[in-house]
């Protein structure tokens, strides 16, 4: 992993990571004790952006779920790295990107029904890390009930009966390892519930 606790994570930020192989999955601890997912990371993500500011300090913890690699670059190093117009506008552009991405993922914990949320999860999933086979899309990562759970802000029961109804519908199947969209147009239109 990359940082391995809390106590790390809240630790100076003073190097930046870019993922070159692997899934990491980014995880903010609450002070009331809960956590949420942030998202999950992969080949080309950049983790540690605090580390732009000279006194950047680390909010959240970076675990490896898929094992893999990535480049530490040191804070020093990103300082000269900015002096460089066309590095500076894709640091902006990330910074943009990112934005967005909380965003959505703040909708997908706070907007709209759990079915609807854990749907738009499913839906993001596989647009990030899905691949096309003979059952559907697959996503080649291993999901707890209480990681989905986290991902969409509800009680790992209330996935757990959610998957178990939508396999019984031949809609989302769990395998060891990882989770198979049979059925991409119902769940999308399971993510948007008032259209």
């Amino acid at each position: 992993s990359v940082y391995t606790d809390q106590k790390e994570a809240l630790r100076e930020a003073d190097f930046v990571v870019v993922v070159s192989t692997g899934i990491l999955k980014l995880q903010r601890q609450w002070p009331g004790g809960g956590q949420t997912i942030l998202g999950l990371l992969n080949k080309g993500s950049i983790i540690g952006e605090e580390a732009i500011n000279t006194d950047g300090i680390r909010t959240s913890t970076c675990t490896a779920i898929v094992s893999g690699k990535g480049f530490r670059i040191p804070q020093k190093n990103i300082t000269s790295l900015l002096q460089e117009k066309e590095i500076a506008l894709s640091l902006i552009e990330l910074s943009n990107k990112r934005l967005q991405q909380t965003l959505k993922r703040m909708e997908e914990l706070l907007d709209g029904p759990v079915e609807a949320r854990l749907a738009s999860t499913l839906l993001r999933l596989g647009d990030q890390l899905g691949i096309f086979d003979g059952r559907g899309i697959f996503i080649p990562i291993r999901l707890t009930r209480g990681e989905l759970a986290e991902f969409i802000g509800c009680r790992a029961e209330t996935t757990t009966r959610l998957m178990t109804k939508w396999k019984r519908s031949n809609l989302v199947d769990t395998k060891r390892e990882g989770i198979v969209i049979q059925n991409l147009d119902r769940l999308k239109q399971i993510a948007v519930p008032n259209k």
